[in-house]
């Protein structure tokens, strides 16, 4: 549900969005999916870049909003800035699936290093009684 709710508010932005905009938050989008599902590229850099970038996006609207009474700048930031938000989320909720990936892999590797080396001390006792 909440990814078609997204999706449809992306469509809603991108439409209302001017020059740069939607071409920012579609680059952002695909390289959150991206890095979501694991991927190697984009880096941390280089979304943490596309989200600077969609910040500048949205002042620019801002001061326009700002600058001329009766654009629909002020609306398009606002709308962007809620999309903004909703990406950072689902970012941070892939860095911290990332991260408890990581975790667990490093906790069963030092689990099995522990469990061969109980084995071979195990082993070891074992050749020592014998002789």
């Amino acid at each position: 549900m909440r990814i078609v709710a997204g999706a449809v508010l992306a469509i809603a932005v991108g439409t209302a969005c001017g020059r740069g905009e939607p071409a920012t938050l579609e680059r952002l989008q695909a390289a959150i999916a991206d890095y979501a599902a694991g991927k190697v590229a984009p880096s941390e850099a280089q979304i943490d870049a596309l989200f600077a970038q969609l910040d500048a996006d949205i002042a620019a609207l801002r001061a326009e909003a700002a600058a001329k009474e009766g654009t629909n700048a002020g609306e398009r930031a606002e709308a962007l800035g809620r999309e903004r938000f909703a990406l950072w989320q689902t970012y941070v909720k892939a860095k911290v699936e990332r991260l408890r990936g990581i975790a667990e892999s490093t906790v069963r590797d030092v689990g099995k290093q522990v469990g061969q080396g109980l084995e071979e001390a195990g082993r070891r006792i074992q050749e020592s009684m014998q002789k």
